[in-house]
């Protein structure tokens, strides 16, 4: 499951810059301007279905089975119904070297987008 989620960023990527690419030479509204209207339409439309159809939690979920809701409270969050508690370390203080690893950690994937698309574009001319 979580190759999928991490697989989603790098899907999106190769989706939407041949997307971009197309509509900013054949798009509406003078070509670039509609590469702007069309993905924030996307992620308005996402925004909207994301805000009415998820929830915070299974016992707050209407359309869940109670059979369903029961198993996943006391089964997968445990008995006492409370999701797992997250670690933050040196309460929660983001120190400089995690701040640096996540500068890198940033960059390392622009990179490999910039590369990829490129090798797209050598591929297909």
């Amino acid at each position: 499951m979580g190759a999928f989620i991490y697989a989603g960023a790098q899907f999106g990527t190769i989706i939407s810059m041949p997307l971009s690419g197309l509509l900013s030479e054949y798009g509406f509204a003078g070509g670039w301007p509609s590469i702007f209207y069309v993905f924030g339409a996307c992620s308005t439309i996402w925004c909207i279905a994301y805000f009415f159809l998820v929830y915070e939690d299974p016992s707050s979920h209407p359309r869940i089975d109670p059979d369903e809701r029961k198993y996943i409270v006391h089964t997968l969050w445990g008995a006492s119904g409370v999701g797992v508690s997250i670690y933050l370390p040196n309460n929660g203080v983001l120190h400089w070297y995690e701040l640096i690893y996540k500068i890198r950690f940033s960059i390392k994937n622009y990179n490999m987008v910039v590369k990829t698309v490129s090798l797209c574009v050598l591929i297909v001319t």
